[in-house]
């Protein structure tokens, strides 16, 4: 049965298992083993993290993407949290950061932002359709990351799971970091090494 198995998952045979398995009711275990989602990296980091959290005995989890745009990925990544909830009975909540309608914010003038590549105003967000499309577990953050990152991380953690973390931080998984702007970046990377 293993040698089955582990032929099943070689290459061409995955890739027929996988178009079978599309169309059976598997666990989310088995969806992630075979990639079976619109976003498997999204699936197997929202469950790999609910997993930890229950080894460490943590009833409730949040889960990041940074840079929403048309919210695509923030609506799968709520479609794969409520699946994983249910799978394992971690509670999960879905935080989706952007700079809302405007789209990107003005750039600093160097070349690590890529002017090349985006312009001021890319990836605007139509707030109105996106928040139609979101669950009650998701929550998006409107505003410049430089204010929002640091401000989420200081009223979440503290009044909702530092407590019940022992004094550590949440369990986060953050599939998406596409923010892109550096200077983004920085904001988010210095809001995640701050004080606890």
């Amino acid at each position: 049965m293993q040698l089955l198995h582990r032929l099943a998952c070689e290459p061409p045979f995955r890739i027929l298992v996988r178009s079978v398995l599309q169309y059976l009711p598997v666990s989310v275990q088995q969806r992630a083993l075979w990639e079976i989602s619109p976003r498997p990296h999204y699936l197997l980091g929202v469950l790999a993290a609910a997993k930890q959290a229950l080894r460490e005995r943590v009833g409730q989890i949040s889960v990041i993407e940074f840079g929403v745009a048309g919210g695509n990925g923030l609506v799968a990544l709520q479609s794969e949290a409520e699946a994983v909830e249910q799978a394992t009975s971690v509670k999960i909540r879905v935080f989706g950061f952007d700079m809302g309608a405007s789209g990107l914010p003005p750039f600093i003038g160097d070349y690590h932002d890529q002017p090349d590549a985006w312009q001021p105003g890319d990836f605007p967000m139509d707030e109105e359709c996106l928040r139609a499309r979101l669950a009650p577990r998701t929550t998006p953050i409107l505003g410049n990351m430089r204010d929002t990152v640091s401000e989420f991380f200081g009223t979440y953690t503290t009044s909702t799971y530092r407590v019940r973390l022992c004094r550590r931080r949440p369990l986060l998984f953050e599939p998406r970091l596409a923010s892109d702007l550096h200077r983004s970046w920085q904001h988010h990377a210095a809001a995640r090494a701050g004080p606890l």
